[in-house]
């Protein structure tokens, strides 16, 4: 077992108010099957960042919280939990985005974050997650963001898509504490995360085809 930080940027903007509880279930999931020996910080944002105090995982019962409301400073918020991170960096540190839309409140800009996170993956081999919905969060992540798409996952904005978010999630961070890092995302943990959308797939695809009637096309002599 190595030494691992894990630190969860949460967005609390007023648009997020009816996925909080599953999202906050989620990461309270997470932090029962975090390293007891490890460290984990929980960062919050919305139109303002506030920075958690990092604790060690086995001293946290409880993730705070507090009412959504405001706007997104997505970008402030994760330079913040960077640059937090890196005053004391741990090798192994994994650095978890959730967030229901685009930023529409921050000082600094993406190419910041970009560059910033393309600096830790480089240089420190860190993880970073970027967990979105309302968005294409593979396309902000990659496009946007700095982070590979095979670490970012839209998800549903219901109860089932969080859940399903979160299970894919703690999947693939399960050999993070032995240094193996975070696995990417698999084509079916993609399709869970959107179950009402493969749902229609599917049933468009299982469904009868409908008859169409043709004309006939007689060729006189």
């Amino acid at each position: 077992m190595v030494l691992t930080s894990t630190h969860f940027v949460i967005d609390e903007s007023a648009s997020m108010s009816a996925l909080e509880r599953d999202v906050y279930d989620g990461v309270q999931q997470m932090l029962h099957e975090l390293p007891k020996d490890g460290f984990v910080t929980f960062s919050r944002f919305n139109h303002e960042v506030t920075l958690g105090a990092r604790q060690a995982c086995g001293e946290v019962t409880k993730v705070p919280r507090k009412p959504c409301c405001g706007k997104t400073a997505l970008y402030d918020a994760i330079l913040a939990a960077i640059a937090h991170e890196e005053e004391h960096p741990v090798d192994n540190t994994h650095v978890v985005i959730v967030t229901d839309g685009l930023d529409n409140a921050s000082h600094r800009i993406a190419a910041d974050v970009s560059a910033a996170v393309t600096r830790v993956r480089e240089e420190h081999a860190w993880a970073v997650t970027f967990l979105g919905c309302n968005q294409d969060a593979v396309l902000t992540a990659k496009t946007l963001l700095g982070i590979g798409e095979e670490c970012a996952l839209t998800y549903e904005p219901s109860s089932a898509g969080v859940q399903a978010a979160f299970r894919a999630l703690s999947a693939n961070s399960s050999d993070f504490a032995t240094g193996r890092g975070v696995a990417a995302f698999t084509a079916v943990q993609r399709q869970t995360s959107l179950p009402l959308r493969f749902e229609k797939q599917t049933a468009d695809f299982c469904s009868a085809p409908k008859l169409c009637r043709q004309r006939s096309h007689v060729v006189r002599p």
